[in-house]
């Protein structure tokens, strides 16, 4: 097991900028963890029935933050040598506070994430995620 630890700064897009960074350390099958804001979220509430996203979209106020209580995930790297991140998050505002997928979001001030590497091929484990 290896523990990487990185900030993504202001502005960045994410998921892409942890993409970024677990290529940078040379990550392949974990989880991450994080804490920070996001100034824009757009989190997905997972449907079964349609197999869809309903898809809630979330900004900031003025010079607010959407504050990250929690965000949570897997990575894992595919068969086609392609990482997959699957990202859940926690996030409050003015507005209240929302949960589910995250499927874009843009930083403001800062994430501090964690992330640790398993000695194991999750690919084998998380099939799911390449099938239609």
């Amino acid at each position: 097991m290896r523990v990487s630890a990185f900030k993504i700064s202001e502005g960045e897009t994410i998921p892409g900028a942890i993409l970024e960074r677990l290529r940078q350390f040379n990550l392949r099958n974990g989880f991450v963890t994080g804490i920070g804001g996001l100034e824009y979220a757009e989190i997905g509430v997972y449907n079964p029935a349609t197999k869809t996203y309903q898809v809630f979209k979330h900004r900031s106020k003025g010079n607010g933050i959407l504050e990250v209580g929690s965000l949570q995930g897997n990575y894992l790297l595919k068969p086609d040598g392609e990482l997959s991140l699957h990202l859940h998050v926690v996030i409050g505002g003015e507005e209240g506070v929302f949960t589910g997928h995250l499927l874009t979001g843009v930083v403001k001030p800062m994430l501090e994430i964690f992330a640790v590497e398993v000695d194991e091929d999750l690919s084998k484990t998380f099939t799911h995620r390449w099938l239609k």
